[in-house]
């Protein structure tokens, strides 16, 4: 009868979600991003599409020069905020490695005199400087 069939509607319901949710899911489980550490830098990058992420640099050099790769991984990304409210940097080099710089990357770097861009690089976010 009537409450059977709505059983059966409510389990394919469910069942359907549950797909949807693994679906969903796998990427992030595949594509997982892990957080590591290398020299001042903290950075992610997702070891399924061979790039760095830097998050944040964490030191306090004048001069920075960022690597083009690390542990053999090219740098291709400079993420948002990722050396905002540095208190230390005066000049930046980033290396031809790099596609990217996220928004508000280099923000409130009250000392920040030059930065040296790629001509490889083709996104520069909003609010960089």
């Amino acid at each position: 009868g009537a409450p059977m069939k709505n059983r059966k509607t409510l389990q394919m319901v469910f069942g359907t979600a549950l797909l949807l949710l693994v679906v969903c899911l796998m990427p992030s489980l595949v594509f997982a991003k892990t957080k590591k550490t290398y020299k001042d830098y903290k950075y992610t990058y997702n070891e399924q599409k061979d790039g760095i992420k830097i998050l944040k640099y964490t030191g306090n050099a004048k001069r920075v020069k960022v690597p083009a790769k690390i542990n053999g991984v090219k740098v291709e990304t400079i993420g948002r905020e990722a050396f905002c409210l540095n208190q230390y940097v005066e000049e930046i080099v980033l290396p031809e490695t790099v596609r990217v710089v996220e928004r508000e990357a280099f923000r409130s770097c009250r000392r920040l005199k030059k930065a040296v861009l790629p001509k490889s690089l083709e996104t520069l976010g909003k609010g960089v400087f």
